[in-house]
């Protein structure tokens, strides 16, 4: 079955901490939670964040993979086919998670798309969590508005024949407008709540100390 997978979120980072991000190596073989959520995939060679996002956009299907900054906030949108996805889910996990590494807050979702399949990787306080998506939690990740930013990057809104006969040629010396996407809204935040004596790997916060809804309704 062929389906697409959206990646979406917002990564907050320090002052100066985006580009030691940036030049941190992603191995997805240092982090055991990512080996159980993916299991009988590979391992990749570990590459740098910079390299990643340079080489995702030709690679993903689509040609949709960008890491947007705007005052120390990071706004990713990606949409790769289900083959990319599959082939590359453990480093995509690593490469967000590592982000724990130097001190990044945020939440970014892999979303099946009209398939229910679903992750979330959530980054705050120095450590990482990479979680499978309930069913109640892709449908709750499904109405996020930001997926329909993503989803106007590949359509072209239609003009009648007779419109476009009354739009004027543009002149040789009229500089073209750009068009900004408008920032994204807050991704629905991943809780811990406390109280599990059982120590984890190094980095990892345990499943069980998520608040019950985890990607909350937009209702």
């Amino acid at each position: 079955m062929n389906y697409d997978v959206a990646v979406f979120g917002t990564l907050r980072f320090k002052r100066g901490k985006y580009r030691a991000w940036q030049k941190l190596v992603v191995d997805s073989r240092t982090n055991r939670a990512i080996a159980r959520t993916f299991p009988r995939r590979e391992h990749l060679e570990p590459r740098t964040v910079a390299d990643l996002f340079g080489e995702l956009p030709s690679i993903s299907g689509h040609g949709l993979f960008q890491a947007d900054e705007e005052e120390g906030e990071i706004h990713v949108r990606g949409l790769l086919t289900n083959k990319v996805f599959e082939a590359r889910c453990r480093q995509l996990a690593a490469l967000f998670m590592c982000a724990a590494d130097v001190g990044a807050e945020g939440d970014i979702c892999f979303l099946g798309q009209e398939v229910f399949v679903g992750y979330g990787v959530s980054v705050g306080g120095g450590a990482a969590l990479l979680v499978t998506l309930s069913e109640d939690e892709v449908q709750n990740a499904s109405m996020d508005p930001e997926l329909d930013v993503i989803s106007g990057c590949f359509h072209v809104p239609y003009v009648p024949e007779s419109a476009m006969e009354s739009i004027p040629p543009p002149s040789s010396t009229q500089k073209p407008k750009t068009t900004l996407l408008a920032p994204p809204p807050a991704i629905p935040v991943l809780t811990n709540v406390p109280g599990r004596d059982t120590p984890e790997p190094r980095g990892v916060v345990p499943r069980e100390t998520l608040a019950p809804s985890t990607f909350r309704s937009r209702r």
